[in-house]
């Protein structure tokens, strides 16, 4: 389910998020030492890039642990395209075991991972997702926290995230950082500033735009690697992008957060026609508009 905020059809009330942060092209980074085997991380985030919906993922993580070639955390596996896996280094894969697919771009999630003594929990949206898996500290291959890639390389998070949190020395349950909303029966943010970080925790709310890796809790920023874009695109003012699901002769490329799209021809065109890709808020009804910036032009460059 989706939450369509002040901007579209249902202002869902209460806390507000500004911003977020498109993880496609970069990532952020902090060394952490001596952390708890107990832990808590929440991220909300929307995918943005088609490769990640609709196919293969290429063991795509929201964050890991370590500078070397190993890490840690929740991620879509390249051998099951979308279905949800963990990777503790030393230990190995495991999946949730429900088989389920996360592949909306039109949604907002928020997977909270929940670490309490070396047994981890996963709940996506409030709700526990499959079985518990072993898990150790969040740096047990080296000494950073990697938000938006695997390890220290470049392979980047491919999402849009907004709101991550990382407790350290707290297992904390969904309902710290979030709610479900009394009119929709949507899971939504709260407020998170009340809660205990610990040593190495911190909050990145991505509402400063020249330093994206601000942690809004006073601690240690994080270091900036690559490309980071500030979106208002978030959990309580969800906008339309381009639906990777629908790429109509599967001839287009997206990226920027599914915002840009590429001048592609399709496969079964003759004439150069473009590869048309639908909006991922539909509407049948009402008085409603959309903004698009051409930033180049061809013959059959067209929109629907």
């Amino acid at each position: 389910m989706i939450i369509l905020g002040t901007n579209s059809i249902k202002d869902t009330g209460g806390f507000n998020v500004a911003n977020s942060c498109n993880f496609e092209d970069g990532s952020l980074h902090k060394a952490i030492s001596s952390p708890s085997t107990t832990y808590t991380i929440s991220a909300w985030f929307k995918l943005s890039n088609s490769d990640v919906a609709t196919s293969s993922a290429g063991n795509i993580y929201l964050w890991t642990s370590g500078t070397g070639g190993g890490g840690s955390g929740p991620h879509w596996n390249n051998s099951n395209a979308q279905i949800l896996k963990f990777y503790n280094e030393g230990v190995g894969h495991g999946d949730d075991g429900t088989g389920r697919k996360y592949r909306d771009p039109s949604a907002w999630y928020n997977w909270v991972w929940k670490c309490s003594g070396g047994t981890g929990t996963l709940y996506v949206n409030g709700v526990q997702s499959g079985s518990t898996f072993s898990m150790g500290a969040i740096n047990n291959y080296g000494d950073f926290i990697n938000v938006g890639r695997y390890s220290n390389g470049t392979d980047y998070a491919q999402v849009t995230m907004a709101e991550f949190v990382y407790l350290d020395g707290t297992a904390a349950t969904p309902s710290s950082f979030g709610e479900t909303d009394s009119d929709s029966g949507i899971w939504k943010p709260i407020d998170v500033s009340g809660l205990t970080f610990g040593t190495n925790g911190f909050h990145l709310d991505f509402q400063t735009a020249g330093t994206l890796g601000n942690d809004a809790n006073g601690g240690t920023d994080l270091t900036k690697t690559g490309t980071l874009v500030q979106h208002t695109d978030s959990p309580t003012n969800n906008f339309a992008i381009k639906n990777s699901l629908d790429n109509y002769y599967s001839g287009a490329t997206l990226s920027k957060g599914n915002l840009l799209q590429a001048t592609n021809t399709h496969s079964g065109s003759s004439s150069g026609e473009s590869s048309p890709v639908i909006s991922t808020i539909g509407v049948s009804s009402g008085k409603w508009y959309s903004e698009v910036k051409f930033v180049s032009t061809a013959e059959h460059d067209y929109i629907r």
